[in-house]
């Protein structure tokens, strides 16, 4: 696998999945309220819902320059379509520590992925997590290969 040839498309797909987390969250509490609460022996009353969805607008909110400051830098080093998974001799030292920082997210990723999704609300959670784990990967690939954009 490749990255992207240009930087737009790069972004594009960044923004695509920041924006896929609120449809991811939504599609989870559609499908709990629909699937759980009438198993429960105490459904979720509508302050329970709205609770919920303001909780998560607001972190998501405080949360999202947090969230797409790892994508920022790479957007400016961004020089084409490099090999997703690779390791660059001749920057070692760069190439280690984005490694270990996107590395490390992507594996953080994957696991929240895989870890207690055993209910089917949970599925969609699972995918904006596998979501994120490619963009940083995608990250990783732009700066270990990267170079300065000239201009």
């Amino acid at each position: 696998m490749r990255t992207p040839k240009s930087r737009r498309t790069f972004l594009e797909i960044a923004i695509l999945i920041w924006l896929f987390v609120p449809i991811a969250d939504a599609l989870s509490l559609i499908l709990y309220t629909t699937i759980l609460t009438p198993l429960n022996a105490k459904p979720l009353s509508p302050g329970d819902t709205f609770a919920s969805w303001q909780n998560f607008a607001t972190y998501w909110i405080i949360l999202s320059p947090f969230v797409l400051s790892p994508v920022a830098f790479p957007a400016l080093m961004y020089s084409g379509s490099r090999k997703l998974l690779s390791f660059n001799r001749c920057y070692p030292l760069r190439s280690l520590i984005s490694w270990i920082l996107y590395g490390g997210l992507a594996a953080m990723s994957i696991f929240i992925a895989f870890v207690g999704k055993e209910y089917l609300f949970q599925i969609p959670k699972a995918a904006s997590s596998l979501l994120f784990a490619y963009l940083f990967l995608l990250c990783n690939a732009v700066i270990i290969n990267g170079e300065k954009r000239r201009r």
